[in-house]
């Protein structure tokens, strides 16, 4: 039986060893269910819903308004916490602008289709200032926008060289490294959504994707 997130609920799940507790976030409002029994409606933007339920493995799906469904499998052990955050609607919220560029319809940006190459931070920068849109230069995308780009449900993927990478199949990559801005430039790994600093001076060609406000 699965438990809300009540006040109450917390005292009596905290001294039920055979409970998890799940702490739930979603991009856009969502029904959810557990083990195929609705579990409540997860509400977007952050906006933690917290519920337990019995430790093991588990199905979780959170459906959209849209009809679209983010489905991930877990299994926790007893008396663990796990975060899961679904964002079903991913799949629908960039649209081609063109032949050459994608509009994130939820944060407005737009987005080179097929990534550059470069080596040092000083090249990527140089590569997006050298795109231009409408008459505006391009600028090399920041960690929070790559993470955000990145975080397509778990069935969903995107060749990136030898890896996976869960970002739209609208981009066209060749590595799942790619530069970052943050405020320096890092590198971002969009199959694993981890970053690191780059070396001024450096051997190894990563993807640049450049990015204009709306």
């Amino acid at each position: 039986m699965l438990v809300s997130g009540l006040a109450s609920a917390e005292g009596i799940a905290s001294k039920d060893v055979t409970k998890v507790r799940l702490d739930i976030y979603a991009d856009v409002t969502c029904e959810l269910s557990i083990r195929g029994e609705p579990a409540g409606q997860v509400p977007a933007r952050n906006r933690k819903f917290r519920i337990w339920v019995e430790a093991g493995p588990m199905q979780l799906a959170c459906e959209s308004g849209n009809g679209n469904k983010d489905v991930q499998t877990l299994d926790v052990k007893s008396g663990a916490t796990r975060s899961v955050r679904f964002n079903p609607d991913y799949v629908i919220r960039f649209t081609p602008e063109g032949s050459d560029f994608v509009r994130d319809t939820e944060t407005g940006l737009i987005w080179k289709r097929r990534a550059g190459q470069a080596k040092t931070p000083a090249d990527a920068m140089a590569h997006c200032r050298g795109l231009s849109r409408k008459g505006q230069e391009g600028r090399v995308a920041l960690i929070t926008e790559l993470d955000m780009l990145a975080d397509a449900p778990l069935n969903v993927s995107t060749p990136c060289g030898d890896a996976s990478c869960r970002v739209s199949s609208l981009f066209a990559l060749s590595t799942p490294t790619v530069f970052a801005d943050q405020p320096t430039l890092k590198w971002f790994d969009l199959a694993r959504r981890t970053w690191g600093d780059v070396p001024a001076q450096a051997d190894e060609t990563r993807d640049v994707l450049c990015v204009w406000s709306r």
